[in-house]
């Protein structure tokens, strides 16, 4: 499903992500967007429309402020990418609603959360309820095949939450997106998208392994055919909402970059979070030894896109000052890389 490196482009947009509804926070922060596009001539870019809201209260006033989006991208004439809603937010009316809405636009392409959670609770999740899911998805993405070039984005693996100042295993059973390498590979064959990369949970899901390295087959084996089959399907199986991953895996950051080898990806710079034992939580990106290292291994894979989400400031709440000081940030070290 994956393009091979030699049909890439030489240069990946750079696309900034939006979803303010008001008609003035979308043109401020649109103005700004261009200014800073302009200190890049050689970098193209480009705009993802994000029409991911948790809840999803209102789909109609939803889609009808992504469109004043988009016809402000096209106006500029600048490609967009559309963020789905996730599926998991997405009953059969909504998504009849959302796929006409689609069959009329022509985007870059279009990323969804394909994956459900088991939040607090709710019963855990076993392989049974793993693969259900996973069916269950897989019917949903069927009915939204008027999408263009639709990818699946990966979710983090675990949440860390912390109890008494210690970091504690809370598991996000991420049940149809796939967090490593082995489970996205097969579920873009079972879904039938690629994969779009979220640096950060692919780094955070990562960083959790390593925290809690018992939840893998080394310690823990499949106790019946269901939970076989699961774990040599997707390379995980899962027990009383606990993914149990495959301790053969190879869980290195830059060779689950290079095994997956996509070619669109998602950067923030919330490395501080991580570090800390904390969600993360899309910060500012900066010219720094972690946003160049992490950059380095995603370029290397001459990738088609590199998307900046809405970041955070140290409130925190979504800033457009720091979404543009990401932003160039992100295209002064694509520059630095591709030009010097």
């Amino acid at each position: 499903m994956s393009m091979t490196n030699d049909k890439r482009p030489d240069r990946p947009h750079l696309l900034l992500s939006m979803r303010y509804p008001s008609r003035k926070e979308a043109k401020d922060l649109f103005d700004a967007f261009q200014t800073a596009q302009g200190a890049f001539p050689r970098i193209p870019f480009g705009i993802e429309v994000n029409i991911n809201y948790n809840p999803l209260s209102n789909l109609p006033v939803i889609l009808e402020n992504a469109d004043r989006l988009i016809a402000m991208t096209t106006a500029a004439g600048l490609p967009y990418s559309l963020h789905l809603p996730s599926l998991h937010n997405l009953d059969d009316e909504q998504i009849a609603r959302l796929s006409a809405w689609l069959s009329g636009k022509d985007p870059l392409y279009c990323v969804i959360h394909a994956g459900d959670y088991a939040f607090d609770g709710q019963p855990p999740l076993s392989s049974g309820d793993y693969l259900r899911i996973i069916d269950d998805c897989r019917r949903k993405l069927v009915r939204l095949s008027q999408s263009k070039n639709l990818y699946v984005e990966t979710l983090p693996w675990v949440r860390l939450e912390k109890k008494k100042a210690v970091p504690t295993g809370r598991i996000f059973p991420i049940t149809c997106v796939g967090v490593f390498h082995q489970d996205l590979s097969a579920l873009t064959q079972d879904l039938g998208c690629p994969v779009l990369i979220d640096v950060e949970h692919l780094y955070q899901s990562l960083w959790g392994l390593k925290q809690f390295p018992g939840q893998t087959t080394a310690c823990l084996h499949p106790a019946d055919d269901v939970e076989r089959a699961c774990l040599e399907r997707y390379g995980t199986f899962v027990r009383d909402g606990r993914m149990i991953l495959a301790a053969s895996a190879d869980h290195c950051f830059r060779r689950q970059l290079a095994l997956i080898a996509t070619d669109r990806y998602h950067f923030t710079g919330s490395y501080r979070t991580l570090a800390g034992g904390r969600n993360a939580a899309h910060r500012e990106i900066t010219d720094n030894r972690y946003a160049r290292t992490i950059l380095r291994h995603i370029l290397a894979q001459r990738p088609s896109s590199i998307t900046t989400e809405a970041c955070m400031d140290e409130q925190p709440r979504y800033s457009p000052d720091v979404q543009i000081r990401s932003l160039r940030n992100l295209a002064a070290i694509v520059e630095e890389y591709l030009f010097t």
